[in-house]
């Protein structure tokens, strides 16, 4: 399996270490970080990971803090999975749903894959769904597309924020994803 870590967010500049290993340097407060971490870690055993945080360098926009601000979550994935942060949707208010994303395979086998792609509406039930299969080759990653047509669909306002969830089914893996409908002219 892989194992990767995600900084949401952190001010300012900032170091990762992984149980004494230098993995990486972001230099910005804006932007999250993902990184994959299984060579680094011992399986079974206590892990350590270390953040040094430097503000010398100040920002002054938005945030005099420093530090974590945001989430920081740790994903466990199969060899095959769907990158994180890397699917996007975008939804016509005529019902057309496209979703593109990114597979990565770092198994050492060409694999064959069927992906089930679901969209429910606020209450569970599905009201779209569909099934892409597609080859991905060993040590690559596989732009995966699909395009779904959901009947009559409720436009999100701010009287009405709604909000569909469209769920990408991967080897077992399930990643979900809100998303609303809309229109607005300007």
């Amino acid at each position: 399996k892989r194992v990767y870590i995600e900084f949401e967010g952190v001010c300012r500049d900032y170091v990762v270490w992984v149980n004494g290993t230098y993995m990486t340097r972001h230099c910005s407060a804006y932007t999250g970080l993902v990184m994959d971490i299984r060579d680094y870690i011992k399986i079974g055993e206590t892990n350590s990971i270390a953040v040094r945080v430097d503000v010398e360098n100040r920002e002054g926009w938005w945030y005099d803090g420093a530090g974590i601000y945001r989430h920081v979550n740790l994903f466990i994935a199969e060899k095959t999975h769907l990158k994180i942060n890397k699917t996007t949707v975008k939804a016509n208010v005529d019902g057309e749903v496209f979703v593109k994303g990114i597979v990565e395979n770092s198994d050492r086998c060409c694999k064959n894959i069927d992906t089930l792609f679901e969209i429910c509406d606020k209450n569970g039930n599905v009201i779209a769904n569909t099934t892409v299969c597609q080859e991905f080759e060993p040590y690559s990653e596989t732009e995966i597309t699909a395009r779904l047509k959901m009947e009559n669909p409720i436009l999100w306002d701010v009287e009405n924020p709604y909000l569909y969830t469209l769920k990408i089914t991967l080897l077992g893996d399930v990643e979900s994803i809100r998303f609303g409908v809309r229109e607005f002219k300007f």
